[in-house]
């Protein structure tokens, strides 16, 4: 079924980086094997999808069940182990995703296991939901999600971006979902890394091109797709929860934004964009002729063909 053993090739461009390879990752000390259920939001989803999926029923068989993997084993006394496992299962039922009592999740619990999201960041947003109304801005919500673990790593801050941050937080204190550290709080300065965050996404949204982008936020096009894929996924979870908690226009909202973020877009464009074969460069086109819908591309054909192409205007009209 498995293979008996594995091949890894380096390849040097000389004798020196050949050496430098040898001693890198021949002689060097083996690393030591980290489970990554040692890492905490990895382990607060496993333990919910567990519950919530019914296959552990029991404190008692949940610990036995991590007792028995590379985290338990890596971990070591069982008591502390116990103790970690007991102290998750708590924080759970404190967020309403766990009913420890019946040992069973909630239907929000069952919910945010079926989106794969942590439990933390799902807390966040529920809590985030309360907050918002019919007039809550896109950054509100950007700077929501960018404070989820999803969006982890957070931009870092450097040391002259610092002050137009904190201006902008003094500036917009009410457009925050959440209550905004105190500048001695330990979170301020993970506060101000999400904010940096929030701002990427909203030069995204606002059609900056990458290279700005690169410039402006020290992102490379790799890390800026990890950014954008992560932050629709968590906009889709955040716009479920909105519509469990019958917040239906709020989740339209969400809805848009989330188009919006897999786009690149302003919302003027969201319904060129819907059009198969038209994407944020041609629908900004189109959208400086005049033409911003599909019967305005048929009214108008000469010109669309002229800006999209005529090969894409005839799938568009077929």
């Amino acid at each position: 079924k498995y293979d008996s053993n594995g091949l890894a090739l380096l390849l040097a461009k000389d004798e020196n980086m050949a050496i430098e390879l040898r001693d890198k990752y021949l002689l060097e000390e083996v690393e030591p094997i980290v489970s990554k259920l040692s890492i905490e939001p990895v382990l607060r989803m496993q333990i919910l999808s567990l519950i919530a999926t019914e296959y552990i029923y029991s404190k008692e068989k949940l610990i036995d069940f991590f007792g028995k993997t590379f985290f338990g084993y890596t971990f070591g006394a069982s008591l502390e182990l116990e103790i970690k496992i007991e102290s998750i299962l708590e924080q759970l039922e404190e967020f309403g995703f766990l009913n420890l009592k019946d040992f069973k999740a909630t239907p929000i619990g069952k919910r945010v296991s079926e989106l794969y999201l942590d439990p933390l960041s799902a807390h966040k947003l529920l809590l985030s939901l309360e907050r918002v109304n019919n007039k809550t801005a896109p950054m509100s919500y950007l700077h929501s999600i960018s404070s989820c673990s999803e969006l982890y790593p957070s931009l870092r801050v450097k040391n002259n971006e610092a002050e137009e941050l904190e201006d902008f937080i003094v500036k917009n204190e009410n457009l925050f979902l959440s209550d905004v550290p105190e500048p001695y709080d330990f979170d301020y300065g993970l506060f101000l890394q999400s904010l940096k965050t929030a701002k990427l996404l909203d030069g995204w949204i606002s059609e900056r091109n990458e290279d700005y982008l690169l410039e402006e936020f020290s992102v490379t096009p790799g890390e800026l797709y990890m950014k954008i894929s992560n932050a629709e996924w968590v906009l889709y979870a955040a716009e479920e929860f909105a519509k469990l908690k019958d917040k239906n226009e709020i989740a339209e909202e969400l809805n848009k934004l989330r188009l919006r973020i897999k786009n690149g877009i302003r919302e003027e464009l969201l319904k060129l964009i819907r059009i198969k074969g038209i994407g944020r460069v041609k629908a900004r086109k189109l959208y400086k002729a005049g033409i911003k819908n599909i019967d305005e591309i048929r009214e108008n054909k000469i010109t669309a063909g002229r800006l999209i192409g005529k090969k894409t205007l005839e799938k568009i009209l077929v």
